[in-house]
This record gives C-alpha cells, sequence and structure tokens, in this order.
C-alpha cells in the first residue's frame, strides 16, 4: 500500500513539471505578468534531442489556432504528403489591419536532417506573438505591417524518418531526401531512397549531371520529372496563390547566403538579374557570425539545378534566395544541435534574421555613414551651412529605401549627439536628394543643440536615397584609445532597429581648404617641433656655459709679469683680455665667491697666484695664460 501511495505522491509531482514545460496557454502570451523565458524554454523541451517531432509540432500549431486564430494567426494545410503526413503553412499578421501588406514566404526543412531550419520559425512566431501582446516595437511593427508566412516543414516524411532514427539509437543521421517509396531503387536500403527536394524544381531542372543527380541513390537525386514530389507541387501552388514579394529558402548550417543562379557555373554570378538588391542584403542582413554569399558553385564548389531560389526568382520573379541558419559558437554549426542552451541561443540569435527579412519585404530605410571629416568643400562653401567659424565637422549619413516597396509616409529622423564634447555643436543641416537639388525640410519642435529630428520631405520610394549632411560648429578631434567613441546616434522614428551610431574620426586636415588650413597641416606642426627642440638646445649649451662663469672668483687677478723683456705683446694682449672678461662679468652678475679673496701683498706683481682650481673649469682664454707663465718659469 504505502508503494502505491509512494508512486501516485510521484507522479502528482512530476506531471505539473511536464505541463510546464510542454503545454503553453493563451495567458502565457497575454498577460502582462507572465515573461519570456518559460516559452523560451519551451522550444527547446522536445522529445528529439530538444526538437519538436512531427506529432509535437502539430500540437503546437494546433495551440496556435486555437489561442490566436481571431487575431493575428492563421494556420492551414495546404496538403498531406505520400506518407499521410500534413503540411502546414502557418500566416501571421494583425487581422485588425486590412491594407494590403507586403509578404514574405519561409520554408524550411528541404532537406530532412536541417531540424534547425524548422525550429527557428516556431521560436520567431512566439517570439513575435508575445512581443505584440507586450507592446515590442519589432513585433508590433512586422504584425502590423507585414504579413510573415512560414512553413516549417515541407519535407514531413523526411523528417519522421530523422526523429524515428534517433528515438532508436540516440543520435542524428544526415539526410536529404523524402521518402517517397515509388523512387525506391532495392540497392538503395533503407537510408538512401527517396528524392532531393532541393533539385525537383522546375526552372533549370536536370540541366546536367554535376548540377543534380539521375542516379537513386545519389544524395542529389532529382526525381524522375521536374517537379515530381507531391511537397514541391504544394510550395509551387502556393508561391502562385500568395505572390510573395520575397522568398527565402532557410536551410542549415553555417551563416551562408546562396543566391541565384545556383545553376551558373561563373562563381561571379553575373546572371543575377537584380544586383542591387542581394548586394543591399550583404551589407545589412544581421548572421551571428561572419558573411559567406554567393551562387551555389562560389559557396559549395558544384552548381545546384532544380533549384528552389532559381525557380521563383526566374519563373515567378519572386526576388529569393537561400540562407542556412549557422550561430556565433562553432558548436552550433549541426543539422541537429544536441544542446539545450547552444539550441536556445542558436534560436535567439537568428530570430533576428527571420525578423530582418520581414522588414526587408516592404520599406526599409538603410542608414550609411558617407562623410566624416572636416569641411571638404571651399571655404566659401562651408561657409553656405551658416556657420562663421572657419573650420568645421561635417558628416553626412546617406538613407536608401533598399526594400521591397515604396515607403508609405514621409518617416521622421532623429540624430541625438550622444559624445560628451559638449552641447550645441549641431549648428546646422542640409539634406539633398541623390543628383538632384537641395531639399528644404523644417526641424520638429523638439529639436536642439544637441538632438535634431526632421521629416523626410516625402515618402521614400523604392530606391530613393537622400544625404543628410551635419555641421558641428568645430572640429571634432580625436586622441589614442578614443577610435570607438560614438559621436551621433541616428534612428528612423517608426521603424524598428534602423539605427547607425556614427564614431568619433580623426580628422584629416590636409584636405581642408579655407584660411586656416596651413595650421593644421601636420607638416607645418612637425617642422615648429624641430625648430622648438633646436632652441631648447641653443638655449641649454648657453646656460651651461654661464654656469661655468658663474664658478670663477670675483676678484680682479693680475697675472704675474715677467721680470724680464723677453715678454711679448702677445701676452699683454691675454692679460688685457682676461682682466676685461673679469669686469664684465662681475658687471653683469653677483656671483658667490668661489674662495676668499687673498691677502694683499706690498706688490701685486710680487703676488704668487694658484691654479689648481681654476684647471678644472678654465676657459680658453685661461688656459694660454697658465701655458705662458709655466714656459716662463721654466726659463
Amino acid at each position: 500500500m504505502s508503494c502505491v501511495v509512494a508512486c501516485l505522491v510521484l507522479l502528482v509531482l512530476t506531471v505539473p513539471t511536464l505541463g510546464e514545460k510542454r503545454n503553453l496557454t493563451k495567458s502565457d502570451f497575454v498577460e502582462a505578468s507572465k515573461e519570456w523565458d518559460p516559452i523560451r524554454k519551451f522550444h527547446s523541451s522536445g522529445s528529439a534531442l530538444g526538437y519538436f517531432t512531427l506529432k509535437e509540432a502539430e500540437e503546437y500549431i494546433q495551440f496556435l489556432k486555437d489561442s490566436f486564430s481571431s487575431e493575428i494567426v492563421e494556420a492551414r494545410v495546404l496538403g498531406i504528403t505520400i506518407n499521410k503526413k500534413n503540411l502546414y503553412a502557418i500566416h501571421l499578421t494583425n487581422k485588425k489591419i486590412s491594407s494590403k501588406k507586403p509578404k514574405v514566404v519561409f520554408t524550411g526543412m528541404m532537406m530532412a536532417s536541417a531540424g534547425t531550419s524548422m525550429m527557428v520559425m516556431y521560436y520567431t512566431i512566439s517570439q513575435l506573438i508575445y512581443g505584440f501582446y507586450h507592446e515590442d516595437e519589432t513585433a508590433k511593427y512586422l504584425l502590423d505591417n507585414r504579413e510573415l508566412i512560414f512553413l516549417p516543414c515541407v519535407n514531413p516524411d523526411g523528417y519522421q524518418f530523422v526523429t524515428d532514427w534517433i528515438e532508436r539509437k540516440g543520435y542524428v543521421t544526415p539526410r536529404y531526401k523524402n521518402l517517397n517509396d515509388a523512387q525506391l531503387s532495392t540497392e538503395c536500403g533503407e537510408y538512401g531512397h527517396g528524392v532531393s527536394l532541393l533539385h525537383n524544381f522546375g526552372f533549370n531542372w536536370g540541366l546536367d549531371d554535376q548540377g543534380s543527380s539521375p542516379l537513386h541513390c545519389d544524395t542529389r537525386y532529382r526525381g524522375m520529372t521536374p517537379e515530381s514530389e507531391i511537397e514541391t507541387q504544394l510550395i509551387t501552388n502556393f508561391m502562385k496563390e500568395q505572390k510573395p514579394s520575397l522568398y527565402v529558402n532557410v536551410d542549415a548550417y553555417s551563416n551562408l547566403l546562396i543566391f541565384p543562379n545556383s545553376y551558373d557555373k561563373d562563381p561571379e554570378n553575373k546572371l543575377q538579374p537584380i544586383p542591387e538588391f542581394y548586394q543591399s542584403i550583404i551589407e545589412e542582413v544581421p548572421l551571428p557570425k561572419g558573411k559567406r554569399f554567393g551562387n551555389h558553385v562560389a559557396i559549395m564548389g558544384t552548381p545546384a539545378n532544380g533549384d528552389p531560389a532559381d525557380h521563383f526568382l526566374n519563373v515567378e520573379k519572386i526576388p529569393s534566395l537561400t540562407w542556412q541558419i549557422g550561430g556565433s559558437n562553432l558548436a552550433t554549426w549541426k543539422y541537429i544541435v544536441d544542446n539545450e542552451e547552444n539550441l536556445l541561443t542558436l534560436l535567439q540569435e537568428n530570430a533576428k534574421v527571420l525578423h530582418y527579412f520581414g522588414q526587408k519585404t516592404g520599406e526599409y530605410i538603410h542608414l550609411r555613414k558617407e562623410v566624416n571629416d572636416s569641411c571638404l568643400r571651399p571655404y566659401e562653401e562651408c561657409r553656405l551651412y551658416g556657420t562663421t567659424s572657419s573650420t568645421v565637422t561635417l558628416i553626412r549619413v546617406a538613407l536608401i529605401n533598399s526594400g521591397l516597396a515604396d515607403g508609405l509616409e514621409p518617416r521622421l529622423i532623429q540624430v541625438v549627439l550622444t559624445s560628451t564634447l559638449g552641447m550645441n555643436l549641431i549648428h546646422g543641416y542640409i539634406i539633398e536628394k541623390k543628383d538632384g537639388p537641395i531639399i528644404d525640410a523644417t526641424p520638429e519642435p523638439e529639436s536642439s543643440g544637441d538632438k535634431l529630428v526632421f521629416r523626410a520631405p516625402s515618402t521614400f520610394k523604392k530606391g530613393d536615397q537622400i544625404s543628410l549632411s551635419l555641421l558641428l560648429t568645430r572640429p571634432v578631434l580625436v586622441y589614442p584609445g578614443d577610435e570607438d567613441i560614438n559621436l551621433l546616434h541616428f534612428k528612423v522614428l517608426g521603424i524598428p532597429s534602423i539605427t547607425l551610431d556614427v564614431q568619433v574620426a580623426s580628422i584629416d586636415a590636409s584636405k581642408i581648404e579655407g584660411p586656416t588650413s596651413v595650421l593644421n597641416n601636420p607638416l607645418i606642426w612637425v617642422i615648429v617641433a624641430l625648430i622648438a627642440i633646436a632652441l631648447g638646445l641653443i638655449g641649454l649649451c648657453l646656460f651651461r656655459r654661464g654656469r661655468v662663469k658663474s664658478l670663477l672668483p670675483d676678484k680682479k687677478y693680475e697675472i704675474a709679469s715677467p721680470s724680464s723683456d723677453e715678454s711679448s705683446d702677445d701676452a699683454k694682449k691675454l692679460k688685457k683680455k682676461a682682466s676685461g672678461e673679469t669686469k664684465k662679468s662681475v658687471k653683469k652678475r653677483k656671483y658667490k665667491k668661489f674662495s676668499e679673496e687673498p691677502k694683499s701683498s706690498e706688490s701685486d706683481s710680487d703676488t704668487t697666484v694658484s691654479y689648481t682650481h681654476l684647471r678644472a673649469h678654465e676657459t680658453p682664454e685661461h688656459l694660454v695664460c697658465r701655458l705662458l707663465l709655466e714656459k716662463k718659469k721654466k726659463k
């Protein structure tokens, strides 16, 4: 009896824990007091090494339908695979705003073992729903202004094989294909049969045997005919129905962007129809670590034909690409990450990339720093900005609508002086349209010397670019170690995550034109420094010479005259010179006596002088006198 009670107690204690981990309620997302962390951890609680099985994924989708279908979620089955598995599409948008919105379609798990591509979509869906009810700026903006469509698992048959394998053997097996038994070749065995969905789309299907394979057991087997597979047909028909602005095939792993055209054997990818769009993605996309991009041959070394991104770009004229998920930690570069914390980190880092593609579908204002220097224009033109200073700092930032749709309204751009360099440095600004005239724009009332808010003069059409030139009233000087200090913070109000921090940059004074440019020339300052050093050395020499003289006695000493007529005129001149130097020294300065004055004698001519103390500090004149006296004594 006691054993039965113990088992019941254990069951009661265990069930709530499992319920918290596996089951979500609408209140978890909607109530203001609810935190995100339990929902976050839910997305690493699946039975397949933390990943959802197909059954668990269907339970999650049913929860979304039951809880949010009247407000922001629509989930439906597109069709059933050959092995009787459902292929789902989940639409996410604010249904109360009925205006036509740009659409983006994400597909995941075309390769059966790329489970992370499915999990990052489920994680992002939960994150956006939670943020929508908790006034998150990004979530509100995306659901109000976009329709995000997720097909998290387009190869459910193949993924079922992977999760069954994990259940039986405890580890992941790489699998690329579906489980179409009609394509089964007996020599392939359990593991090798099926068709690669990544090579089954119609555009350039079977172009060559290098970009796909006609062999049944090959991982790149393309099928018997173009779009022979049910999964491929369902995706193609759905894309024709929805007509999205952007298509992204999400794969795993390693931070890759694979652009069309993958069938092209030229790694330079010159056949790409819209290179400026893909170039903007390279500059902007927030991948967690590194950034490798190009067509299939540039990234993988081989072409790929029958590719989904190639198909939708060239047939349906929809901008398309394949993104392979990767994390900042190389331990996450796997098809399925077998560590809960690593998985959660991976999902969090890559949800930002899905947000980015969602924004890119419509208006997307890209900020790019163009100039951060002293005024590069002639001095007279700098004065046109309204400053009376001869040297100014000019910061120019380009604002470009690099998205796939026109803007709906003029945008407010806020510029804040974030540095401690001083207040009221923003003196003025000019707005110029690319290849066009200066545009008038009126600052908003809250503008001040350290903050400027202005309204763009018109909506940003697709591809439009304007330049904002800010004038600071004095040069910005940089000291070692300060190069990473942010000077200005730009933000496009009303669009989340569109910001730019401009860092302090050294002023290239040689480019400044105007009256004070010579003073800012580094060569001039080098010359001045050398002159200063030379003058310092000369002064030091003069000081030391004066110091020597200060050590001489104050009394005028007469050099003993020779008793005979052998004294030369040279000796008399030296005596006279020495006497004059002594008088001059005494007249200019008062020196401390080096020794006591010698006692007076009856005859100055008989006075004996000791030169011992003079030899250490004697001047050339004294040396000559000493040598003459020594010569006389010897005679």
